[in-house]
């Protein structure tokens, strides 16, 4: 297998943040309105889709990246067969 340069380690680690970046964003909505179900009730259904699509679409392409490297991390490869459409 080639040697994985720090560059590409580097650059997963910023698509990686960035999903906990809108991790976050998202979890401190929900906090915001003390739940999930309030949000939604309050008419926030929408915006709280899309930090959760923004957070999942993020976390997504870290996880692609992580297994293009051939990178081994059962987590990840969880995730990977979980969100693999048919």
């Amino acid at each position: 297998m080639a040697e994985i340069s720090q560059e590409t380690y580097d650059r997963l680690a910023q698509y990686w943040g960035r999903a906990q970046i809108m991790r976050r964003h998202f979890q401190d909505f929900i906090e915001s309105y003390g739940g999930m179900s309030e949000a939604v009730a309050k008419g926030n259904g929408l915006r709280l889709e899309t930090y959760l699509s923004f957070w999942m679409a993020g976390l997504f392409v870290a996880v692609e990246g992580f297994n293009k490297l051939k990178l081994k991390d059962a987590r990840c490869k969880n995730f990977s067969r979980s969100t693999r459409m048919t």
